[in-house]
């Protein structure tokens, strides 16, 4: 009788585990007070990013792996995935898949965990390669200035078991695209990062 309140308690530490991972990957949004289409900037791994871009505004979504970082050839590329909700002109014209990568040299990571050492980091865009895409159709820009600044980074462990980085921080940005400037502002980001972490070196 032990031995099997032993294996059903063990089952269901297993799965509240699995639940709770789980949890933990989907995007929780909390509306900013001063701007309700944006998230409110937090450091609790939600999973969420925001930003303005010109009158649109774009998003993370439970749909899409918010962030991605892959570690190459002394390059980070940093890259956030969502839509990009544009001003009604159609029904059909609504929403757009749209990411957003910053690529910036950085010290050797060979692990999520070595994420960590982008605490308190400021990235001059002007010295940057920043790419963006819009429905994998990457938009021509040039003239990229603004600042990625990773305010704090978390290692989160669950029951002593490391499981996670959580990148927080700020984007702005200015650009050129077809000689005509855009600006994407306001940006905030409070991502965890584990298997969407690849390194080639």
């Amino acid at each position: 009788m032990r031995q099997y309140i032993l294996l059903i308690m063990t089952t269901l530490l297993v799965f509240c585990a699995c639940r709770y991972g789980e949890e933990l990957d989907r995007t929780i949004f909390i509306a900013d007070e001063d701007d309700h289409n944006l998230p409110a900037y937090s450091e609790w791994g939600y999973n969420a990013f925001g930003a303005k871009y010109e009158r649109s505004y774009f998003l993370s979504s439970n749909n899409i792996t918010p962030c991605k970082a892959v570690y190459k050839e002394g390059i980070l590329h940093f890259s956030l995935h969502g839509y990009l909700n544009l001003p009604e002109v159609n029904a059909n014209s609504r929403q757009q898949q749209m990411s957003l990568t910053f690529s910036f040299p950085s010290s050797t990571k060979e692990t999520y965990q070595d994420l960590q050492k982008l605490g308190e980091t400021d990235i001059d865009l002007s010295l940057c390669t920043v790419e963006i895409k819009r429905d994998n159709v990457a938009v021509e820009i040039e003239n990229v200035s603004g600042h990625l600044i990773f305010k704090r980074t978390q290692l989160l462990r669950i029951d002593g078991v490391e499981n996670r980085v959580i990148l927080s921080g700020t984007f702005d940005m200015s650009f050129f695209n077809n000689n005509i400037p855009n600006k994407i502002s306001n940006g905030r980001f409070d991502v965890g990062i584990n298997d969407d972490f690849y390194s080639f070196e």
